[in-house]
């Protein structure tokens, strides 16, 4: 089916959000005339689509070796109708929250290279949704980086095992 209007605007947003959190961490000064695309297709949404997307552009293009200040880990947090707090919400989870937090953080520069607040709650609730959004992309941006490291460490054997056959 052809896609909406709807689609098309929500897709336009999130290649400006994406666009906007990698530029706070690609190294532009290394990256010279070199021009990178990052292309998405999202073939099921059930929740978090922006934390997953930064996430895959992040390992996408330390994999492929361009040159950053660190990786980007996107997460959200989210407060219930109770006024319970949690993080990673699935989409039925995100509807019927009251408060959404979806941030973009560069641990290793300690900035945020993108937060979008969405729905209505305390100023404290925003600053803990806030936290455990945060926690949570600084843990998941340590498991990135591991993941990065023993990839290239397998890679690495790998050459080596080439090189002696």
């Amino acid at each position: 089916s052809a896609p909406t209007l709807q689609s098309v605007r929500e897709a336009a947003l999130l290649a400006r959000q994406l666009e906007n959190a990698l530029r706070a961490v690609v190294n532009l000064e290394r990256l010279g005339k070199a021009f990178y695309e990052v292309h998405f297709e999202i073939l099921q949404d059930n929740g978090g689509v922006f934390p997953t997307a930064i996430n895959a552009a992040s390992l996408a293009l330390a994999s492929a070796g361009v040159a950053m200040h660190g990786l980007v880990a996107g997460a959200s947090a989210y407060v219930n109708a109770k006024g319970n707090i949690a993080v990673d919400p699935i989409t039925p989870e995100e509807r019927a929250a009251r408060l959404l937090v979806t941030v973009g953080y560069i641990p290793s520069l300690d900035i945020m290279a993108h937060t979008e607040v969405v729905g209505e709650g305390s100023a404290d609730e925003t600053l803990q949704a806030l936290q455990h959004a945060m926690d949570t992309a600084r843990s998941l941006a340590s498991d990135m980086k591991g993941s990065l490291i023993r990839a290239y460490k397998v890679a690495e054997k790998r050459a080596a095992d080439a090189a002696k056959a």
